[in-house]
């Protein structure tokens, strides 16, 4: 369970998102409660905690006196990761931007980006889930002649620790 998890709400109605009530935290059971919702509208929250990656609850409409199911929202730890990327020619990807995707074991993703340094390393600072991953990283290259580079990699990423990944050949053709 983790306590003190800040807490928002958004709720829909026709299209406009607004916020609802005020900010609440978690209980020492990690547990929220939430009453007195608007009918007919869209409610989703949000928790957020320092060294957590932010998650939202799956969103439920709902109408004047249904009650919801309780939900188990997971929140990682974040894991900051670096790596090193190459391109076809074995060259450092240097100053470029790079998507990433990771992948969770429950198929779960979320996606980060960031840009490498001039030696082709990437690093990701509190952007990734601590956890079994598959990290696909893929960006594009050229001007005109545009080109896609990737390159993946199992791992799994521990919250206290730089996840240096090592040098990854990302796989393409280069413009």
């Amino acid at each position: 369970p983790i306590q003190g998890a800040a807490i928002t709400v958004q709720h829909r109605i026709e299209g406009n998102t607004t916020g609802f009530g005020v900010p609440d935290t978690t209980d020492a059971e990690g547990r929220l409660v939430l009453g007195n919702l608007p009918p007919e509208s869209e409610i989703s929250v949000t928790f957020v905690r320092n060294s957590f990656l932010t998650v939202s609850s799956s969103p439920l409409v709902g109408h004047p006196g249904d009650v919801f199911p309780e939900e188990t929202v997971v929140m990682y730890q974040a894991a900051n990761v670096a790596a090193t990327l190459l391109g076809p020619d074995a060259k450092p990807l240097a100053n470029q931007q790079i998507n990433v995707v990771a992948t969770y074991a429950d198929d779960r993703r979320i996606n980060a980006t960031g840009t490498t340094d001039a030696n082709g390393v990437l690093a990701l600072v509190a952007a990734l889930p601590a956890t079994d991953v598959t990290l696909e990283f893929s960006t594009s290259l050229g001007g005109e002649r545009q080109s896609r580079l990737s390159g993946s990699s199992e791992t799994v990423l521990q919250a206290d620790g730089p996840n240096n990944i090592g040098t990854l050949a990302m796989t393409g053709s280069v413009p």
